[in-house]
């Protein structure tokens, strides 16, 4: 996906012509973020990116974030993984975590976005029997 915005803003626009070629099994989106240990009421959106840039001590890191869904039973999954840069510019991965989606953590944007496009190909499905 490519285009003005978040890529996750973009899930439901595209979200037609992913399943126009059938059902997926399974769907997965990976971003990549900054991320801090700042608390979301304290949050501006480009906040993270103009402290990593600007402030050689920020403590804000960039991140590979992978989020997953099994359409069929819907459970979702996210992983992620922080890295930097060497000084030859070449990217240095950190230990990944992986983790399901559970409890409060659906009620997260993301999973919010997967949920609505999992009820939407189940819908389409329902109506082609």
């Amino acid at each position: 996906m490519s285009g003005p915005g978040s890529p996750i803003d973009q899930i439901p626009s595209v979200w037609g012509k992913i399943i126009e070629s059938g059902t997926p099994e399974f769907v997965m989106i990976m971003t990549e973020a900054y991320a801090s240990q700042c608390s979301r009421e304290n949050y501006r959106r480009g906040e993270m990116e103009k402290d990593f840039k600007n402030n050689p001590f920020s403590e804000v890191i960039e991140t590979l974030n992978i989020h997953a869904i099994d359409i069929k039973n819907g459970n979702q999954f996210s992983g992620l993984v922080s890295f930097k840069y060497n000084d030859v510019g070449q990217p240095e991965f950190d230990e990944p975590s992986y983790y399901p989606c559970e409890g409060d953590s659906l009620n997260a944007r993301t999973p919010m976005l997967f949920a609505a496009c999992r009820d939407a190909t189940l819908a389409l499905n329902r109506k082609a029997i």
